[in-house]
């Protein structure tokens, strides 16, 4: 969005969800005439860079099982929700070995 090209990324929902869509020209707009939007517009993008380079460092700098356990441990909702094929991939492994770690636990 922010560089003006298409996204390589699609999203797809598991769920119903209710969801909007707004130019760059609108969304620029809005910042420009409402500077409370701008400085909420700026904090969300400081939190995704945050979760970014967390990400990042989980995936570089962690074992598949220590992934595992951070976001059993930060998220156990999401195990209750998300299919483990959809879970695997977000930890960077494979369903079968997600599933040897879930026997292990």
């Amino acid at each position: 969005m922010f560089q003006q090209k298409k996204s390589k990324y699609n999203i797809e929902s598991i769920e119903e969800v209710d969801a909007f869509a707004i130019s760059i020209n609108e969304l620029e707009k809005i910042f420009k005439t409402e500077p409370k939007f701008e400085r909420f517009g700026r904090l969300f993008m400081q939190q995704l860079f945050v979760e970014l380079v967390e990400r990042v460092d989980d995936l570089q700098l962690h074992s598949a099982k220590e992934r595992y356990q951070t976001l059993l441990s930060k998220k156990p909702h999401l195990f209750l929700r998300v299919p483990s094929k959809y879970i695997a991939s977000f930890l960077g492994m494979t369903p079968e070995t997600l599933s040897r770690m879930r026997g292990k636990s």
